[in-house]
């Protein structure tokens, strides 16, 4: 199960409501799907005579580095979610053996 499900589970409001709220976050990112491309072109990608007047003739503005710095973030927390203790699992269960005999 995800994270997202395992913290949801957890919480007695929230019964009934976990498909609604998993569609608009699922909604959320479609949105970011329709919208990047147009970011990209308005404010990352420079006009022809820009890149033509500048020094280094470079196509990306400094908003590029967003890109790398954005996947940098995601990576520490990808990272940091493996590493910190999950506060949604059971550890009771931990060492208890069962045997079934036939």
């Amino acid at each position: 199960r995800s994270l997202y499900t395992q913290a949801c589970d957890g919480i007695e409001e929230l019964d009934g409501k976990q498909g609604t709220m998993q569609a608009l976050l699922s909604m959320a990112a479609s949105v970011a799907g329709f919208v990047t491309p147009g970011f990209v072109a308005a404010y990352i990608l420079l006009d022809p005579e820009d890149v033509e007047a500048s020094k280094f003739h470079r196509e990306l503005s400094a908003w590029a580095l967003l890109a790398p710095l954005g996947t940098g973030l995601v990576l520490v927390g990808v990272i940091w979610n493996r590493v910190k203790p999950s506060p949604y699992e059971d550890d009771e269960d931990e060492g208890e053996v069962f045997e079934t005999t036939g």
